[in-house]
């Protein structure tokens, strides 16, 4: 399967497809991660581009893709960090479980495709999603997609790793302790955060 459909299966079925492709054994555990990383990175370019020009642009795809590739690169820190808690409870390497978490990414894919509908087919893009945000209905539908991308990720431990509960729910608290940690160390380091708090250099 490719990332996008892998992405579909574990949206609809997710302890399900979990469990399916925990068992498998995949030759090319790199491959799969490496389009899992190009999937996700081409979907932020894309909507930034079409959120920002209604349509694809090159430079509006290149330049995101490189902003932003620090936001797999803290997954993946955060990630090495939950499966060192638990890689001997688990037969999983930490390649395939890497690949497997990038295929959860379909929440975000699903709200990508949600902003670029409106960007794209509004009479008025640029406003329509301003007042999808003043209304609510956009930091909700944001919430909706954080809390599923979670759900997703409790059972790539539990189905996937074929952990215990116990040692899944810990796993996952330290997945996100860890990328909570990292993504405000990242925004302070850069400046971004600091300021807005009036601690200025």
């Amino acid at each position: 399967m490719t990332a996008f459909s892998d992405a579909a299966h574990v949206l609809a079925r997710p302890f399900t497809t979990y469990a399916a492709l925990g068992a498998e054994i995949d030759p090319s555990p790199a491959r799969a991660l490496a389009w899992g990383l190009v999937a996700l990175q081409l979907s932020i370019a894309a909507m930034v581009s079409l959120t920002t020009a209604g349509r694809l642009v090159a430079a509006h795809v290149v330049g995101p893709v490189l902003a932003w590739a620090f936001v797999p690169a803290l997954q993946l820190v955060a990630l090495a960090a939950a499966w060192a808690s638990v890689r001997r409870e688990s037969t999983l390497p930490f390649v395939r479980l890497a690949a497997l978490y990038f295929a959860g990414h379909g929440p975000w894919y699903a709200l990508f495709a949600a902003v670029e509908a409106v960007a794209i087919f509004a009479p008025d893009g640029g406003n329509a999603l301003l007042a999808l945000l003043g209304s609510g209905a956009l930091p909700v539908a944001l919430l909706v997609t954080i809390v599923w991308g979670a759900v997703l990720t409790a059972a790539l431990f539990r189905a996937g790793a074929r952990l215990t509960r116990a040692r899944a729910a810990r796993a996952v608290a330290i997945f996100y302790g860890c990328y909570v940690l990292f993504i405000v160390g990242y925004y302070t380091l850069v400046g971004q955060l600091l300021p807005r708090f009036g601690v200025l250099e």
